[in-house]
């Protein structure tokens, strides 16, 4: 797994895709930060609360596995991004060229191809994140199980230090009830929130059975 900071720049996310390479954004440089003393430290004061935003790519909004309640949520959580205080943290779908056929999303449409258009997050709500603490988590299926790798001490610290994550994107019954399920099972003491007006479902019925299991699972819809 490795994580880019606004990885919402083709050219960027193609040229630095390698293991735990974590960057900073400065003004609008890109500052590589190797160092994960330094990073600590640059976190310790900021870290109260996390946020995550699932699978807000282009393929999932008006690409090839194009969803009209996923586009209309596009600007509410653009709003939210820009006036949220703390980390930001966005997972990708990926999946290879050649080799998605084979996997078990091969039954869907090709989307989310690494370095395609469709892989990429959303413009609007990248441009909201771009002053912030922003990461990009790439996942191959529905649920990413690494959210307490000891490999990654960034992500770890990160997850670690916060008091409350809250959860918006795309889709509901899919990758946004999965990833709950597994940050509940991973962070028993975490207080985590799933905003129901900013989550897409395939359809309502999904939706609304998507929130009825997070509920049970002690997650709390707001």
């Amino acid at each position: 797994m490795w994580i880019a900071i606004n990885a919402y720049n083709k050219d960027v996310q193609n040229e630095l895709e390698m293991k735990h390479l974590t960057i900073e954004r400065d003004g609008m440089n890109y500052v590589y930060v190797r160092d994960f003393d330094e990073l600590k430290e640059r976190l310790a004061d900021v870290v109260e609360e996390l946020e995550k935003k699932y699978d807000m790519q282009k393929d999932f909004i008006d690409g090839a596995l194009a969803n009209p309640n996923a586009a209309a949520i596009v600007d509410a959580i653009a709003a939210k991004v820009e006036a949220h205080v703390g980390p930001v943290i966005f997972t990708r779908d990926t999946h290879l060229d050649g080799l998605f056929e084979a996997s078990l999303e091969g039954k869907l449409p090709k989307h989310c191809v690494r370095g395609t258009e469709g892989w990429m997050i959303d413009e609007k709500i990248a441009e909201a994140a771009k002053d912030k603490f922003t990461a990009a988590v790439d996942k191959v299926t529905f649920g990413n199980v690494n959210w307490n790798d000891t490999e990654d001490p960034m992500l770890q610290r990160v997850i670690a230090q916060a008091d409350e994550i809250e959860l918006v994107g795309t889709v509901a019954e899919i990758c946004v009830a999965a990833n709950a399920i597994l940050l509940r099972a991973m962070f028993p003491d975490k207080k985590i929130v799933v905003y129901k007006d900013m989550i897409a479902g395939l359809t309502d019925e999904g939706k609304a059975a998507a929130i009825k299991v997070l509920e049970a699972q002690m997650v709390e819809v707001v």
